[in-house]
Order: C-alpha cells, then sequence, then structure tokens
C-alpha cells in the first residue's frame, strides 16, 4: 500500500505557518510523520536503549587515521551484503544505529520528472531496517501530503540523540527544509526553511552546534545554528563557502570531529563525467566509455572551509552494475579494520558491507 493509499485513508491534520517578507507570503512546511510501517509499540525494538553514540563521541579518532592511511592500492573485502526486505525507493542516506538496526532515508516519486518543469511529485521517507535480517520495522512518510514540491530526502546524520537530514524539491536552485527526526518514531520537526536553493547532504557538528548543508552537487555549503527552539527561516541564502574540489559530488557525509585543528566529516558519492569526443576506431576488446563514466569516491572534508584533506576514488560496483558510493554510506570500526557500508542500489536494494586494508 502506497502513502497515497494511507492518506486516503486516515484523516492528516498538517499546519502550514506563514511568515510575511517583503509583501509576499512564504510558506514554512511543516512535516507530518505518516507511519505507513508503524514503530512497534517498544521504541526499544526500533532502537536499541540507550541510544549508540555517533562518531565523533566513539570511533572517529579510530576512523580518521584508517582512512587518511589509504591510497588507490588499498585493498577492498566484500564481509557480507545483506538484502533489505522492502521497498526503499531511491534510497539517499544511511545511518548504521549500534549493532542491530539502521535507518535509510529515501525519495519515492509519483510521477516522471515534468520536461518543462524539470519537476515530479512524491513524498519522503524514513525507514528502519533490522541490521540482523534485513526485516522492515517501521517506514514512515514525512514530507507533506498533496505532492508539496520538498519532497526529495537527502544523506542523513546522527549526533547520539536525532537524525537529521534535508528534505528539498528535486532540482537545483529551487528550496528545502532542514529536519530532525527521533530515530525510534521516526517524527520530525522542522528546524531551517531555505526558500532559494536545493540542500542535499548535511553534516552535524554538537560540539560547534553547527549544521553544515551542501546544496545541488555539494558546489558550495552553508551552515546552520543546530540548536532552534522552532523552524528559522532564510528568505535570502546565509553566507555560503565553495567548495573548491571538483573531485566528486557528495551523497552521503557523516561528521567525525576534530584533527589537527579541522572538524573533519567523511563523505562518500559520485560524479558523472562526461563522453569524450568521439575517438579513432578502437582496437577489439577495448572499453566502452561511449556513455560517459561514473566516478565513485570518499572523501575527508574540513566542515568549515570545505577543504578536503583527503580524497580517494572508489570503483567497487553493486551486482546490478550501480557505482557502491550511489548515495547512502556509514562508517565503522571493527576489530581494528575500517568497515564501510553501502546501499546504493534502488527499491530492491542490498546492504554492501566492506573492509578495505592500506
Amino acid at each position: 500500500m502506497t502513502g497515497t493509499d494511507l492518506a486516503q485513508q486516515r484523516p492528516i491534520t498538517i499546519l502550514i505557518l506563514t511568515i510575511l517578507i517583503n509583501n509576499n507570503t512564504l510558506p514554512i512546511p511543516a512535516l507530518r510523520s505518516q507511519h505507513n510501517i508503524p514503530p512497534p509499540r517498544h521504541p526499544h525494538r526500533t532502537l536499541p536503549p540507550p541510544p549508540p553514540p555517533p562518531h565523533h563521541a566513539s570511533d572517529a579518532n579510530l576512523i580518521i587515521p584508517l582512512v587518511l592511511s589509504l591510497s588507490r592500492k588499498s585493498s577492498f573485502t566484500l564481509v557480507s551484503t545483506l538484502p533489505l526486505r522492502g521497498n526503499t525507493f531511491e534510497p539517499e542516506g544511511l545511518i548504521i544505529l549500534g549493532p542491530s538496526h539502521l535507518i535509510i532515508s529515501s525519495v519515492e516519486y509519483t510521477s516522471p520528472r515534468d520536461p518543462q518543469t524539470g519537476t515530479r511529485t512524491g513524498h519522503a521517507h524514513l525507514q528502519s531496517f533490522s541490521l540482523q535480517d534485513g526485516t522492515l520495522i517501521a517506514d514512515a512518510s514525512i514530507s507533506p501530503p498533496n505532492n508539496f514540491p520538498e519532497h526529495h530526502n537527502s544523506g542523513i546524520d546522527y549526533d547520539g540523540e536525532r537524525i537529521y537530514g534535508i528534505l528539498s524539491q528535486p532540482r537545483p536552485n529551487s528550496s528545502a527544509t532542514v529536519y530532525s527526526a527521533d530515530p525510534a518514531t521516526l517524527r520530525p520537526r522542522t528546524l531551517h526553511h531555505l526558500p532559494t536553493d536545493h540542500l542535499g547532504t548535511i553534516a552535524v557538528n554538537p560540539r560547534r552546534d553547527t549544521i553544515t548543508a551542501m546544496n545541488w552537487g555539494s558546489r558550495r555549503a552553508v551552515h546552520f545554528p543546530l540548536t532552534t527552539t522552532k523552524c528559522i527561516s532564510h528568505p535570502s541564502l546565509p553566507p555560503t563557502v565553495l567548495n573548491p574540489s571538483h573531485f566528486i559530488d557528495y551523497q552521503d557525509c557523516k561528521f567525525l570531529g576534530p584533527h589537527q585543528d579541522r572538524n573533519l566529516m567523511l563523505c562518500s558519492g559520485v560524479a558523472s563525467l562526461p563522453s569524450p569526443p568521439p575517438p579513432p576506431p578502437p582496437p577489439p576488446q577495448s572499453p566502452d566509455y561511449s556513455q560517459g563514466y561514473v566516478l565513485g569516491g570518499i572523501a575527508l572534508v574540513d566542515t568549515q572551509t570545505m577543504e578536503p584533506v583527503f580524497e580517494m576514488p572508489v570503483t567497487l560496483e553493486s551486482e546490478r552494475g550501480m557505482r557502491m558510493t550511489m548515495n547512502p554510506f556509514d562508517v565503522k570500526v571493527v576489530d581494528g579494520r575500517l568497515r564501510f557500508y553501502w546501499a546504493p542500489d534502488q527499491r530492491n536494494t542490498t546492504l554492501y558491507i566492506y573492509e578495505v586494508q592500506p
């Protein structure tokens, strides 16, 4: 059953707040939490108590030096795969919550893209899965109903208490709403509204009370205060920091913490490179790059300056041919080894768990 079907069966009260700016009415969306699959009555079945610590309070001091020790010659080893037993739509972000749970952010499109306006309709989802067997534990539609344009979910981050993400229109130079959500109930609340640009990637720094959000293609970043008592509207674009790197577009980022006077986040992403000019007739059995190339990679990035301190290409692909670093990821250190979690495929998604050695 789709979120649209449920919306027709269950009455939903949605509050839309407005403020007046230059004699124009700017809507601030109030997010919903319509549970297509409700969380269990006992929240610990969705999130075991106590909540697991975030990276900056647990393993960041191990992750950062291990990442910095990698190179193009580093070897990835597939540890295991876990098929997720539920429709994941188009996954965008991933959080591993302790040894037993994971959260996926995604977008469910309900119409094709309009060739004239570039717009689509759809719903944003937060989903909780078992890390043991892939069972879908809970599924919540969190974007406003009635095809509200901000329904494209983002990569997500976690501060030890709440999940943080962004809902945007699925096109550049549009609008975005930053939200946080209770990982046990998947109920969101709005934090910031930006009516002037799409935002698609987020990292949360509780130590500096700062949210770093990146726009379409992660070409520039904006910073918002983390602690708010109500949704803050930003009618004009806040000061931005240009991304000096053109290596990859960051799809999902995790704040790690301080390292040598920098606050670092680890990002995973891709870049679609254009096709080269037509070459002379190739020799037999030469690779075909006529459709372009999707470059995958990871990067350690300064959250304040957007300067990368480490970048490395990742050439892994899923069984369905998707670049492994397409959208959701998380990272852990297990028995002293760096372990990556990727979930690149749409709808029928498999979680790929890799370890990497320098």
